[in-house]
């Protein structure tokens, strides 16, 4: 039986390819598990969780996914990489975006819902997320994405007062500028070459 790709190493997940990298997470979130899933069919990602709780209830979360497309296809990843920022000597996008559990159908979202109430926490309905993403080349057949969730309750806001479509009122933008803050402080990516 082949060794895994991905393990975790106290509060370090060591991918050993597609990519080779090493992610340090904050200690204050504790590993909570791993999952696998299959996306429209195409493509397959393996997910990592790591989580805040207290009182049952999910403070802080971040789910670091690996993902690539089945060998039955041919597709790529093809998108901007919007705010570029440099994370273990390459360049990921990264976005901030809100939404609500029941709202997103998406198989991530099911995902995460199955992970957490097994653990036999709550996570609120309505979330604010800073999410990083870097295109493996040069075939772009791979991807790596972190995603950083808080409760929008916790910040004292709701959807409504501070988001539409998805995205923060223009006049709430440092709300996002916090939330990256923290999402980067809460996570360090080393070099592809102290990866394996």
């Amino acid at each position: 039986m082949s060794e895994p790709l991905r393990r975790t190493n106290g509060d370090t997940l060591v991918s050993t390819a597609t990519p080779a990298m090493r992610m340090q997470i904050d200690a204050a979130m504790p590993f909570l598990g791993s999952t696998e899933i299959v996306i429209k069919g195409i493509a397959h990602a393996e997910r990592h969780y790591f989580v805040e709780a207290r009182d049952g209830r999910v403070r802080r979360m971040l789910v670091a996914q690996f993902e690539g497309f089945l060998s039955d296809n041919a597709e790529t990843y093809v998108y901007p990489l919007p705010d570029p920022v440099d994370m273990g000597g390459e360049t990921w996008g990264s976005w901030v975006f809100c939404y609500g559990l029941g709202d997103d159908p998406s198989p991530e979202t099911a995902d995460t819902l199955r992970l957490v109430e097994q653990h036999g926490l709550e996570l609120d309905v309505e979330l604010i997320m800073a999410r990083y993403a870097r295109i493996l080349a040069p075939e772009a057949r791979h991807e790596v994405l972190v995603f950083y969730t808080e409760p929008l309750r916790r910040l004292g806001y709701t959807l409504a007062s501070v988001c539409v479509d998805d995205e923060l009122r223009p006049e709430h933008h440092n709300l996002g500028v916090e939330l990256r803050a923290r999402a980067r402080r809460s996570f360090h990516v080393a070099s592809d070459a102290a990866g394996a």
